[in-house]
């Protein structure tokens, strides 16, 4: 559903969120920021996962996907599905 999309991308922004913030601390606490940066390649590497479930759903609900960039990279995936 769109409320599970949604739930999913807002966890991931609050993870890079509170991860960008641990490796400023990179001189207080190493070991939190090297924990940190491990956090944001999973983050970043589950992005294509989430942008084929956006099109997917999209595609489901015969949206039209209006003009940009990021936009257009989903219509792109919603194509090839």
């Amino acid at each position: 559903s769109w409320k599970e999309i949604h739930e999913e991308l807002l966890g991931g922004l609050r993870s890079l969120a509170l991860s960008y913030q641990a490796m400023s601390y990179f001189d207080k606490d190493p070991m939190k920021a090297i924990i940190a940066i491990k956090n944001i390649e999973d983050v970043y590497s589950n992005a294509p996962k989430l942008l084929v479930k956006i099109a997917q759903k999209a595609k489901a609900d015969n949206l039209n996907i209006p003009n940009s960039k990021f936009l257009d990279l989903i219509g792109d995936i919603a194509n090839e599905l």
